[in-house]
């Protein structure tokens, strides 16, 4: 079915989903989106957290243009499930026969939308001397603990880990100074972008096959064992969602995060154990930063966004584990 309106014709992704290859369903984001979203704006179903951001919609298909999609579907005599297909975009073609209203332009920049990571916010537990009957780290960091305080701890750490990385100690001393400001890593960013080859790895792998047109969006998680320098895995640990969009035509990818730059000690009983939290050989490190809590740090936002060339990627081989969880 060839979209006619004016306000969809001209998007490719538009027109595939018209065409049900695939459907637009919840979790993309882009461009199409934002035209999809300011349609629906248009036909009478506000949105007010997808444009509360931007004033302008922001091209996300989350839980609430979902709702909306349903809504407009039952509307309209299409079985409401939330998916864009052909029966949807036919709808929505007739609806705007006319010239677009104020949609976003197909060839605009896709709208930043940072998606803040998990927030465990431990908290210090006054109870060192508990920890230091089992420390439930490494042998050499059980001995440590056994023995030290939690400054002498991280300073240990800081002298047997963070000497070659310049990066995570610029981190680590923002956690220990910064006061819980946010951390601007655009340069940070940049830098992984151009020089950590798994990193690149990670993310071309979920570049489309044979496209060399266009713009392609797309998230990822980012794990530790995803990166070849030690540097940034021990600067940034896993990054819970980093974005990025693909300008073919302009060979450039746009990378963007918004992380939380947090430790996390597992101590059932004293700590509050989250789902992804667990035993480290470190453990007895973390358990120290997270009580030093008590004496002005303070966990923090790492947010910022990059552009590189693509011709800046050269992906490396698959990652292997290198050292323990930090």
């Amino acid at each position: 079915m060839p979209l006619r309106s004016p306000r969809f014709a001209g998007n490719a992704r538009l027109q595939r989903a018209a065409d049900n290859n695939p459907p637009v369903k919840v979790g993309e984001v882009g461009e199409a989106i934002a035209i999809l979203q300011q349609a629906l704006i248009d036909s009478g179903f506000p949105m007010p957290v997808s444009t509360h951001a931007l004033s302008r919609p922001d091209g996300v298909y989350g839980s609430e243009t979902a709702s909306v999609v349903k809504r407009y579907q039952a509307k309209n005599g299409v079985f409401p499930d939330g998916v864009i297909g052909h029966d949807t975009l036919a709808a929505l073609d007739m609806g705007f026969p006319g010239p677009p209203g104020p949609a976003p332009t197909p060839s605009g920049p896709l709208p930043i939308v940072f998606h803040p990571g998990v927030n465990h916010a431990h908290s210090p537990s006054g109870r060192w001397t508990d920890i230091q009957k089992d420390p439930n780290s490494s042998t050499m960091i059980n001995l440590i603990c056994s023995h030290a305080s939690p400054w002498e701890v991280v300073a240990a750490a800081i002298y047997k880990e963070f000497g070659d990385k310049p990066i995570a100690k610029a981190h680590l001393d923002w956690y220990l100074k910064g006061g819980g400001r946010d951390f601007n890593e655009d340069i940070n960013i940049e830098k992984m972008l151009r020089e950590d080859r798994n990193v690149q790895r990670a993310i071309s792998l979920l570049f489309p096959r044979g496209r060399s047109t266009g713009k392609f969006p797309g998230f990822l998680k980012i794990e530790q064992a995803d990166y070849s320098s030690q540097d940034f895995r021990f600067a940034f640990g896993a990054i819970d969602r980093l974005d990025f969009e693909v300008d073919f035509d302009a060979a450039t990818i746009h990378v963007w995060f918004q992380d939380r730059y947090e430790w996390h000690p597992y101590y059932p009983g004293i700590y509050t154990v989250f789902s992804d939290d667990g035993p480290r050989e470190t453990n007895g490190v973390h358990a120290a930063l997270v009580e030093l809590k008590a004496s002005g740090a303070a966990d923090y936002w790492m947010k910022g966004e990059a552009n590189v060339p693509l011709s800046a990627f050269t992906p490396g081989p698959p990652p292997k584990p290198d050292g323990p969880t930090i």
